[in-house]
């Protein structure tokens, strides 16, 4: 699992893995979809394959995939989490290149 979590590192993709208390062996994971920038994935590690099963924006938490239901509450408190340190450096970023631009 920690190679898989690499690959996503070297694309450029922050990994949070989370207990899931339903199974196990399986993990919750975040990352954002580069394609789309404010939009992050969920999906679990399971058996070394990755299983993709929400797609989320940032539109008060929209939920495009799969069942809401399956989500615990404890869960939608760390993508909120997550959606706010993820803003928190899009900002910062955007501040540093001004910064430098001369703006």
């Amino acid at each position: 699992m920690e190679n898989l979590i690499k690959t996503f590192e070297n694309y450029g993709m922050k990994v949070v893995l989370e207990n899931d208390p339903r199974k196990e062996h399986d993990y919750l994971l975040f990352f954002p979809e580069v394609s789309q920038p404010g939009w992050f994935l969920l999906g679990k590690i399971k058996d070394n394959n990755l299983v993709i099963h929400q797609r989320i924006g940032m539109e008060g938490i929209n939920f495009n995939l799969g069942d809401v239901n399956n989500i615990p509450e404890e869960y939608m408190e760390g993508l909120k989490e997550i959606y706010q340190k993820m803003e928190e450096g899009i900002r910062k970023e955007k501040e540093m290149e001004a910064f430098l631009m001369g703006e």
